[in-house]
């Protein structure tokens, strides 16, 4: 898991700042930066070394790996990052939120995207002068979970006309023949 993003600086500089963390395993680069990769045990550790100043992590949420991404809507106007750390921290014997982006709709509401390892202990939060809902976002499917299932056409080769009380038998008994609606359906799939 690439834990955190290096301020901009060259490759000798990285390697050489990633390689004093003992148990880095690697050196990542994407769109001019460069990262380092750990286990997922070890990201705590490698946010307090190398994210010591990032405003997202506190020692509440520092080993968050973020599996999970959560919609967050009624947190009042002006709530900060550090603030929605501390408060779902203390809720209901903790729950470790990253707080990613904060998004105000056009009629004014607040919605927050929070990024988060487990389900929050309830689908609402009591702020203190607030109720909050908490909404899972791009829930990702299970692993064991089977693709859908596609049904194929049934054709049917029962006879749709019924014989009317006057009409003579049908004589597909007699000289083994079949009804006539019934071969033409089969001339139609060959």
């Amino acid at each position: 898991m690439v834990v955190q993003w290096l301020p901009k600086r060259s490759y000798a500089d990285a390697l050489a700042q990633v390689r004093s963390f003992d148990s880095h395993l690697g050196l990542v680069y994407n769109n001019g930066t460069f990262g380092i990769r750990v286990e997922t045990k070890d990201v705590a550790a490698a946010r307090k070394v190398f994210a010591s100043s990032d405003a997202r992590f506190a020692d509440s949420n520092r080993a968050t790996v973020r599996r999970r991404r959560f919609e967050v809507l009624g947190l009042p106007r002006g709530t900060t990052r550090k603030e929605i750390i501390e408060q779902f921290s203390e809720w209901k014997g903790g729950w470790n939120v990253l707080p990613q982006r904060q998004i105000i709709s056009g009629d004014g509401d607040t919605i927050w995207i929070l990024l988060a390892d487990v389900s929050p202990p309830e689908r609402y939060f009591e702020g203190k002068n607030c109720r909050v809902l908490i909404q899972e976002l791009d829930q990702a499917p299970r692993a064991s979970a089977k693709p859908p299932v596609t049904k194929k056409p049934v054709v049917s080769f029962a006879p749709t006309d019924r014989p009317s009380a006057s009409a003579p038998a049908s004589s597909s008994a007699t000289d083994g023949r079949l009804p006539s609606n019934v071969e033409q359906r089969f001339q139609v799939l060959d």
